[in-house]
């Protein structure tokens, strides 16, 4: 596989040092999960706000320089009320 190969279907990220954007593969998003409920729930990622959030809808963990930051002190509460064990685990 070459290096135009690698990057079929990766979704785009911005970085914060302004440098070109880096990508995130599909394979490696599908292997992400929120560390911060107990389901663990798939992360997305918000390309406008360079973050991963969780499907429960109550953290965004940010990315910096292309690096995802799955910390729970490093994640901004989107909604507090958000209740991860309503969602049904995929």
């Amino acid at each position: 596989m070459n290096k135009q190969d690698e990057g079929a279907g990766a979704q785009s990220v911005g970085n914060s040092s302004g440098a070109a954007p880096q990508t995130l593969d599909p394979w490696f998003l599908a292997l992400l999960a929120c560390p911060g409920c107990t389901e663990h729930h798939a992360v997305t990622l918000d390309t406008a706000q360079n973050t991963l959030n969780c499907a429960c809808g109550r953290y965004a963990f940010p990315i910096r320089d292309g690096i995802p930051i799955l910390l729970v002190e490093e994640a901004t509460v989107l909604n507090a009320e958000a209740d991860p064990a309503k969602l049904p685990i995929k």
